[in-house]
Parts: structure tokens; C-alpha cells; sequence
């Protein structure tokens, strides 16, 4: 599961979440591990440049998704339009200065322009080391998080 993700929810004790942009499930099955009502939906069912509508959550959260969708506003909005009133956003992505998705990448500045619609919008850069067997390198990432 994702690191930090994992400290957040540990830190908001949400009671469901919701992830856009699931991949195979990982990350909502370490939430559904920490009691959390966790569901998620990947490609084609949840194409994030398109509205989405699956429910009020207290959490919703996306790793990794950002730089692979079109409509940047648009994912914003899906966020924002399933997460309760008072709830929280998580989104890991990739920063301008990672080297493996530079092109992909986002500022810090621009980020935070993208997501005004939340509250509180913190973002954290982190450096990262991807261990996966085909990977073995480092990453500079952006962690938003926010409230509705």
C-alpha cells in the first residue's frame, strides 16, 4: 500500500474511501486492512476524463493516475463530486523533476491551482524509491491532500 496513504488514513480514520484509478486493488485492500469500507474502480470501467458519479465517500484518494489523464479538470471534479461534505483527498503523483515521467510530470504551484476547489490543499514533494522488481529507482513525488 501506498506509504503515504496508509499514514494518512491511519491519521483521519475514515469510515469508506473510495479509489480512482485502482489498478489491480492494492491500495483498497490496504484500506479495507485498516477497517475502512474501501472500493475502487480501474479502466474502462472509471475513465477519469469523463464524469464520474459512484457515491459519497469520506475519502477519496488516486496514486499515481494524474499524469495519465487528459482532462485534468475533470478528474479534479470526479474527486471532488463523490467526497462527503467535510471529507478528505489524497493524490499521489509524479513531480516535474522526476526523471522516469518528467514529461508527465506537474509543479507544485500548478497542482494546487488544479485543486482550489478543496480546503486546506497541503502538498508535500517526497523522494521515493520504487523497489519493484523491474524498476529499482527513485521518484520525486507530489502528495496533496485536502477537504471538501
Amino acid at each position: 500500500m501506498n506509504i503515504y496513504l496508509k499514514k494518512f488514513i491511519q491519521k483521519i480514520k475514515p469510515k469508506t474511501a473510495f479509489d480512482f484509478g485502482c489498478g489491480d486493488g492494492f491500495d483498497v485492500a490496504g484500506a479495507r486492512n485498516m477497517d475502512v469500507d474501501a472500493a475502487g474502480l480501474d479502466l474502462p470501467e472509471c475513465d477519469m476524463n469523463y464524469p464520474q458519479k459512484v457515491g459519497q465517500y469520506d475519502l477519496v484518494y488516486s496514486n499515481y493516475v494524474f499524469p495519465f489523464v487528459k482532462n485534468k479538470k475533470m478528474f479534479v471534479s470526479n474527486l471532488y463530486n463523490n467526497l462527503k461534505i467535510g471529507g478528505s483527498v489524497f493524490v499521489a503523483t509524479f513531480s516535474l523533476e522526476d526523471e522516469t515521467f518528467k514529461q508527465q510530470g506537474i509543479s507544485k504551484e500548478d497542482l494546487s491551482k488544479l485543486f482550489s476547489v478543496f480546503n486546506d490543499v497541503d502538498i508535500e514533494e517526497k523522494k521515493y524509491y520504487d523497489n519493484e522488481e523491474d524498476h529499482q529507482h527513485w521518484h520525486k513525488l507530489l502528495i496533496l491532500k485536502g477537504q471538501k
